[in-house]
């Protein structure tokens, strides 16, 4: 990965870091945003799809401290 696909990358994760501040960020999350981003190739689309699939499929809980339904999953 390129130096501007890490910083890419980094905007990407602080966003949605700033955007749900009870979750913040997590270690973890990098590669998850960078599979979707090898995909697509498109830092807003990676943004919408990985904001998405936290917020929507429920994911959030996952980076969330003390990680607390890391068991049910």
């Amino acid at each position: 990965m390129s130096k501007s696909d890490c910083s890419l990358l980094s905007r990407v994760l602080q966003t949605i870091a700033f955007l749900i501040p009870d979750m913040g960020y997590c270690q973890g999350m990098n590669y998850l945003a960078s599979s979707l981003y090898s995909d697509i190739r498109d830092e807003e689309l990676t943004f919408n799809i990985m904001l998405s699939l936290l917020i929507s499929k429920e994911l959030k809980s996952l980076y969330s401290n003390n990680v607390p339904e890391y068991h049910i999953r």
